[in-house]
């Protein structure tokens, strides 16, 4: 039995193999090739793209920095002496006979000195982690008793 020869299909002699122009098969994108090549030419908008790519190539200008070299600040979240007496009043309108208003517990860690305190707060004791020395300047003024717990750890681990 005689078998009838295959036909080969390896585009032998052809330039691009079936696969259009040269430029179309690169696989560097429209950057014209590999490395800096085809940067000469481009228009003004697209100039920064260009020099961004050269400092990527440039030693000890390229990678990442683990997260343990990464410095994250705390975001805390802070309130103004002006803010505390509207805070004060809608508390007041919830509970008629409030004495005492804790921060720690509302969410806030730090009181800030911007602005000028109300009437409001003249007998109410605020409890806060944090405080700037203005705001306790601003508060005690008006006879307003401030507790910063920050103070009173540092003492009683000076004390130990």
């Amino acid at each position: 039995m005689k078998f009838k020869k295959k036909k080969v299909v390896k585009l032998r002699g052809s330039k691009t193999h079936g696969h259009g122009s040269k430029k179309k098969r690169r696989g560097a994108g429209n950057k014209g090739g590999k490395g800096l090549a085809g940067t000469g030419k481009r228009a003004d908008q697209k100039k920064p793209s260009v020099w961004k790519s050269w400092q990527v190539q440039k030693p000890g200008k390229h990678g990442f920095k683990p997260p343990r070299f990464v410095v994250k600040r705390k975001k805390l979240k802070a309130i103004n002496v002006s803010e505390l007496s509207l805070l004060a009043k809608q508390l007041k309108s919830m509970n008629e006979n409030l004495k005492e208003l804790n921060l720690k517990h509302l969410g806030f860690k730090k009181l800030l000195g911007r602005g000028l305190p109300s009437n409001d707060l003249k007998s109410l004791k605020i409890i806060v982690e944090s405080a700037t020395s203005k705001a306790v300047e601003k508060l005690s003024s008006i006879g307003c008793e401030v507790i910063v717990l920050e103070k009173q750890l540092a003492s009683k681990l000076s004390k130990e």
